[in-house]
């Protein structure tokens, strides 16, 4: 376990630093419009004002961004700090549990470090654009969160597997993540893979696809009946956002761009 010990370290302090450089002086100085709308989701979720699943007047995406920032707005942050914050850990915890993962398949740290250098090489505008808080991580980070949940037992199994429906749901782009999460749920799977029956397979599973089924037929019939997501109006549905409550959404020391990434900088009301 201590090949490429020094190497991994080193990676991960170059990759922690620039995470925090990039939540400092990107997430926290710049904002746009859709990202607003996740602040009020969040600040109306932190005041137990649940209004739907999903992102305010549209019908994908959902508001676990939002959900997930409102302990850290219980615990004094303002939710144009809370927000940010959450997304960042969004974007960089899939990396560092990748990288665990990594060490344990490999039994050093080499491939973990290449890892780490591998997030290191992409252009700055990649960097920003997993630090806008609009849905852009959430199906990587539910999918490399079922990686580290998964193993033998049938809750563990049925949770990832739904983790995993749930996130490629919301975004496709966490099909990208298949191919190098397969290993690591083979391995952690291990001889049920091998000694099981593939109709032993597919019971075990089931739970975990009735569950993704469940959440897609919650959100057609939500969407079908304009329930959450707008009114119908000749023949055409029509997205309505919920109304603001702007005394829950703090005065930001925020800039927007619009678009978030080569638009003109604005100083933020």
């Amino acid at each position: 376990m201590k090949g490429g010990k020094s190497q991994f370290y080193t990676a991960l302090s170059a990759f922690l630093v620039l995470r925090a450089f990039a939540f400092t002086y990107f997430s926290g100085n710049y904002t746009d419009s859709d990202q607003c709308v996740i602040w009020q989701m969040a600040a109306d979720f932190a005041h137990f004002d649940f209004r739907t699943p999903f992102y305010y007047g549209q019908h994908y995406s959902s508001g676990l961004e939002a959900w997930l920032a409102a302990p850290f707005i219980w615990l004094g942050l303002p939710v144009y700090r809370a927000v940010p914050l959450t997304t960042a850990l969004m974007s960089t915890l899939p990396w560092l549990w990748m990288s665990q993962l990594s060490i344990n398949k490999h039994q050093n740290y080499r491939s973990a470090a290449a890892l780490l250098v591998l997030s290191l090489l992409f252009p700055v505008e990649w960097l920003q654009t997993t630090y806008i808080s609009r849905g852009f991580m959430q199906s990587i980070f539910l999918i490399s969160l079922a990686t580290r949940i998964v193993g033998h037992s049938a809750i563990r199994l049925t949770v990832s597997i739904f983790l995993v429906g749930w996130g490629l749901l919301q975004n496709v782009n966490g099909l990208l993540m298949l191919p190098a999460v397969f290993p690591f749920w083979r391995d952690a799977m291990g001889e049920d893979i091998n000694q099981k029956s593939t109709t032993a397979m597919a019971l075990k599973t089931m739970p975990g696809m009735g569950l993704i089924v469940g959440v897609k037929v919650y959100h057609c019939h939500g969407f079908e009946n304009n329930t959450w997501h707008g009114t119908n109006r000749g023949g055409v549905l029509v997205a309505e956002t919920p109304q603001i409550n702007p005394s829950r959404v703090e005065n930001p020391p925020h800039r927007r761009i619009e678009p978030i990434l080569g638009g003109t900088l604005e100083q933020s009301p």
